[in-house]
Formats: structure tokens, sequence, C-alpha cells
């Protein structure tokens, strides 16, 4: 077992750091901001901000988190950001060689106006058995603490695992 798959097993997510070269950066950020522009321009309502009783208290009526889905359809260069030989590595690692690129996204929550984002667990949305669908995240700035940055609860991701084995245990693999 790879220190990947070993860190990965035990906690239930692993921080793979400098997967872009940051000369790749750049680009990606200048046409992640060029999709934002294009959907704006749209006039389609992208805003996908939860604005539940959960998050009320926390943000402002005006907040939002931009949102699309398959990025991949809006840009080569995010195509290519996806299909990285050092991205789907870790990826690899984690799942094997069979990985499919099934729910790709775009979110962006602009400065001071950004809407919460409560504390969930994705294999609600998303059930798989045998813990066969990651979340791979591609950060391109910062993400801090006040920010509102992604934060693994162990007792939360322990949960989900428990809850896709107990799934699988009776349907089967």
């Amino acid at each position: 077992m790879s220190n990947i798959q070993s860190f990965f097993s035990e906690n239930g997510y692993y921080l793979a750091k400098g997967v872009y070269d940051s000369s790749q950066l750049p680009g990606m950020q200048d046409d992640f901001d060029r999709i934002v522009r294009q959907l704006l321009a749209s006039k389609e309502n992208i805003n996908a901000r939860w604005g539940s009783q959960l998050t009320r208290e926390l943000e402002d009526a005006d907040s939002v988190v931009y949102h699309t889905h398959n990025v991949q359809c809006y840009s080569a260069i995010w195509l290519q950001a996806l299909l990285n030989p050092d991205f789907l590595d870790v990826a690899e690692e984690i799942l094997g060689s069979d990985v499919v690129l099934h729910h790709t996204k775009l979110f962006q929550k602009p400065p001071n106006q950004g809407a919460a984002f409560p504390i969930h667990q994705d294999w609600q949305y998303f059930p798989t058995l045998q813990d066969t669908m990651i979340a791979g995240m591609i950060h391109l700035t910062e993400a801090t603490d006040h920010m509102g940055c992604i934060v693994c609860i162990q007792a939360l991701i322990t949960l989900a695992h428990n809850q896709a084995r107990w799934v699988a245990e009776r349907i089967g693999p």
C-alpha cells in the first residue's frame, strides 16, 4: 500500500501539494475568472448559496457562491488540468486505475461576498459502494479558516465510511 493510499485509508482524506507547476497557475486562474465572467454574462442563476437556516445568521442576504458543472466543457486549460498526470496519479493511488471524472465543478466565493457552506458530508448526496468516489479539489488561491476553507472532521469522515460499508454489506459489491 502506498503512503497516499495508507494515509487516505486511515484518515479519509489526503492533501496533495505541488500537483501543478507554479507556471500553470496563472493560466488556470485567468481561465477560471473568464469562465465566471462568461457565466455571469449569460444571466443564468449560477449562485449555489445554501440560503438555509444553517447559514442565515452567518452570511448576508446577497452572499454568493458562483458555480457550474463540467468545467472542462468551458476550457481546454481546465480539461488539461483535470487530466494532469500528477493529479490523476493521486486519484489512482486512492481509487485504482479506473478513474472517471464524474462531477467536475467550479466554485468561486467572491471576496467579502462569499456565502457560507455549512458543514456537510458529500456521501449523503453521492453514496457509492466500496468508497469508489472521492472529491479531488484544486485550490488556486490560499484558503484560510477566515475565508471558509475546507475542514476535515474525522468523526464525519468515519461516519461516512461506516455508512458506505453498512450499505455495501447489505447490497453487495
